[in-house]
């Protein structure tokens, strides 16, 4: 988005920071450590069988990945410029996901 510079964030705090807020959520329930099987639409919602037992819910949010689908996947907008002169770079300096700021040309 303009103005605004590549960040990063490790996921062991993101992930802290989604499980505490699900944790203080009253319509949401995580389970971890609990394998999924099955999901079948039934009469007012969802029935999944785990390695739990079965559970019944109105929604269920299924993000297992299908066998043949990558596994990661990260998509980036950018713009090329063209400049009648030369951006100041540093050779043999590589940036990655960062950024140039624009000097007007001389």
């Amino acid at each position: 988005m303009p103005g605004l510079a590549y960040q990063y964030v490790r996921g062991s705090d993101f992930y802290a920071s989604a499980q505490s807020d699900i944790a203080d959520s009253l319509r949401v329930d995580l389970r971890l450590g609990v394998r999924a099987g099955t999901v079948t639409a039934v009469l007012g919602g969802v029935r999944v069988e785990t390695s739990a037992g079965m559970l019944l819910a109105r929604q269920v949010i299924d993000t297992r990945p299908r066998a043949a689908a990558a596994m990661l996947y990260q998509s980036f907008v950018g713009l090329e410029l063209e400049r009648d002169c030369p951006l100041p770079f540093a050779p043999g300096e590589v940036t990655l996901m960062g950024y140039v700021l624009c000097m007007p040309c001389r």
